[in-house]
């Protein structure tokens, strides 16, 4: 994956990339055919850039060009401050890693962590394990 800021342009024209309308796998708006040429959206989470191309045969106005920006796209947006405490709150801890890296919320998934105890460890150091 490339970090870097990805520019569409129709006919020598920057065209502003459009935001997804939610996180939401199955319900973002991605441009369409119905959409005027040059429409782009980039889907962070499928890391995939959507364009519209349109046209006719023998043209040589252009088209679309896209151009890598030697700039870096942090997804990154904090918009209020919270503890550390607050922020490993049981309650309000998939809320806050949703917003800290800007996924979906059914992306998130809790798991239960135990600490190994070492035991695999010395049944197999005896020929058990």
């Amino acid at each position: 994956s490339n970090p870097q800021k990805l520019v569409v342009s129709w006919h020598g024209v920057d065209v502003p990339q459009q935001h997804p309308s939610s996180y939401d796998f199955d319900t973002v708006t991605r441009p369409t055919a119905a959409d005027p040429p040059g429409t782009n959206m980039f889907v962070a989470w499928e890391n995939k850039l959507y364009f519209v191309v349109c046209g006719t045969r023998g043209s040589t106005a252009g088209g679309l060009t896209i151009r890598t920006l030697p700039v870096i796209m942090l997804a990154i947006r904090v918009n209020e401050e919270v503890g550390v405490d607050e922020f490993f709150d049981p309650n309000t801890l998939v809320r806050n890693i949703v917003a800290l890296f800007g996924i979906p919320p059914n992306r998130v998934r809790i798991a239960s962590v135990v600490p190994d105890s070492g035991r695999r460890r010395r049944l197999a150091g005896r020929g058990l394990g």
